[in-house]
């Protein structure tokens, strides 16, 4: 035992408080009280920029040596400084206090001290336990009401389009003044990220797989949302050598269906400030339209967006199968002439064939195949040959205003919603039949003023040809040979005509034919 009690100090600099007492000026004090007191500092632990709603590393360190009988006293600048964790951590104290008391009645330990500097609480007086849960109490209640408070300015900031600053900007997007020079900070797209949400989503809509896109994502090193490379460009340093991340098939599909490409914000809160209860995720919407609220500048449009979603919804339902990726360009279509039954991708030795399945089900027919590079390469030939110089169009359906479609989708949603909670034990039946009601007869009436289907072409700005050789992609170079063709029938080598392709009858093939029908007037 030393002839000075030891003591170990603990300050904490907060962020929650800019009236904070400086960390220098805490350790001042601490240090004039010990030296008052008559203690041996033996450790000094700080905090600085840790909330006091976190478990800390260093405020634990300090209660373990007073714990653990290295010092003798442990003293900390004010209680709210120590911890804002509640009655559980003054508990941990009392404890620790009380165990080292009682090894010092039996001679093991000099007498221990808890002191709360700025509320004078110290472990050696009257009733200190009641003082300390008390200081607990009002110190977690406060930081409650600060993080009410900054949960609120955040969501009101984030409902403004401006950047909070608890996080990095959403992708697509960066952070940039206000051009009328307001104060803080709006979201605006970021020129190369924004591209490349436009340029997957018009992939995605034309059925390209999310699995082939994220393995494209990451071997071209697309920084993910919150990787290192990306946050390293959004402090404008240098990205080399950071991690870039790994994207996967669920991570594209979340992305590319979220609100935040539509400029939207969604609640985090289960509760809005008027105390309307919200689903986690719910989107905020205008108070004086009825529509979700244009909180930024969007990257893609609504169309758009519904298209792709409405893709995701029809091939994640419960209870579907997976569809089978194509194994080669040609799987599916390629049948039989001569019996017309569909051909399968089988290897002989180191070659693949196109091969007639119906030997293998015991129909009779000689059989026709073919080496399956041969094919693909006769095909993807004919296909330039006859489509490649032509102006690239796509069919696009307008389906009525994108609002009123999506306010359908979302009222189905809910319907089908309360559909599902009839069936919990606890469920108000009377509350959702009412509700139920109200949403059908909403769904009714934008039903009945939604416009009928209309089609029309749009302009890809590039030729047929170019789009299939600038692809990587097999998925989508089926893509655009099932615009051209209907199927592919094989014969063998000695009939007169190897192959024969049929047209397809989609609305692109109609377009081609119709640009076609043009052409040949003009010549004309």
């Amino acid at each position: 035992m030393t002839s000075k009690p030891r003591a170990v100090l603990y300050v904490r600099l907060s962020r929650d408080s800019d009236v904070s007492t400086s960390i220098a000026g805490q350790n001042a004090d601490l240090y004039m009280l010990a030296d008052r007191e008559g203690w041996e500092i033996v450790a000094t632990f700080e905090d600085n920029g840790k909330g006091g709603g976190r478990q800390r590393e260093n405020a634990r360190a300090a209660l373990d040596m007073l714990r653990d009988a290295e010092a003798d006293v442990l003293a900390v600048y004010a209680y709210d400084r120590w911890s804002r964790m509640g009655i559980a951590d003054s508990a941990e104290v009392i404890k620790a206090i009380y165990a080292r008391q009682e090894a010092a009645r039996k001679g093991q330990t000099p007498p221990p001290l808890f002191y709360a500097a700025r509320e004078g609480i110290r472990s050696d007086q009257e009733g200190w336990e009641i003082r300390v849960a008390f200081a607990a109490d009002v110190a977690q209640k406060e930081r409650d009401r600060m993080v009410a408070r900054r949960t609120a300015a955040i969501a009101r900031m984030r409902a403004e389009g401006r950047n909070p600053g608890n996080g990095p900007a959403p992708f697509g997007y960066r952070s940039a003044p206000f051009a009328d020079g307001r104060p803080g900070r709006r979201f605006v797209p970021d020129e190369v990220e924004a591209d490349l949400i436009c340029d997957v989503a018009s992939r995605l809509v034309r059925g390209e797989s999310t699995t082939s896109l994220a393995k494209e994502l990451t071997a071209r090193r697309v920084p993910m949302p919150r990787s290192a490379a990306r946050l390293a460009i959004l402090r404008g340093e240098d990205p080399t050598g950071l991690d870039a991340g790994t994207w996967s098939s669920s991570r594209v599909s979340q992305l590319w269906t979220s609100e935040h490409l539509l400029g939207r914000v969604t609640v985090r809160t289960n509760r809005s400030a008027n105390g309307t209860a919200k689903r986690e995720g719910e989107v905020l919407l205008d108070p004086a339209t009825g529509f979700p609220l244009q909180a930024y500048e969007p990257i893609l449009d609504l169309a758009t967006m519904l298209t792709i979603r409405s893709r995701f919804a029809s091939s994640m339902g419960r209870g579907q199968p997976r569809k089978r990726r194509a194994a080669r360009l040609l799987s599916g279509w390629a049948f039989c002439g001569l019996c017309g039954q569909k051909m399968y991708v089988t290897k002989v030795r180191h070659y693949a064939y196109y091969r007639c399945a119906a030997p293998s089900k015991g129909i009779d027919c000689p059989g026709a195949k073919m080496r399956a590079d041969n094919l693909e390469a006769l095909v993807v030939e004919d296909y330039l040959a006859t489509f490649g110089d032509r102006p690239a169009v796509e069919i696009v359906e307008d389906r009525g205003a994108p609002e009123v479609v999506e306010q359908i989708a979302r009222l189905v949603e809910k319907v089908e919603s309360i559909g599902r909670a009839f069936a919990e034990p606890s469920a108000d039946v009377p509350a959702l039949v009412a509700e139920r009601a109200v949403h059908v007869a909403r769904l009714e009436e934008l039903r009945a003023v939604a416009q009928e289907p209309v089609s029309r072409r749009v302009d890809l700005g590039k030729t047929w040809g170019q789009l299939f050789i600038e692809t990587e992609s097999v998925e989508l170079q089926r893509g655009y040979l099932a615009d051209a063709y209907r199927r592919i029938d094989v014969y063998r080598a000695k009939d007169p005509e190897r192959f024969v392709l049929h047209p397809a009858a989609t609305p692109e093939a109609e377009a081609l034919a119709d640009i076609a029908r043009d052409e040949a007037r003009l010549n004309a």
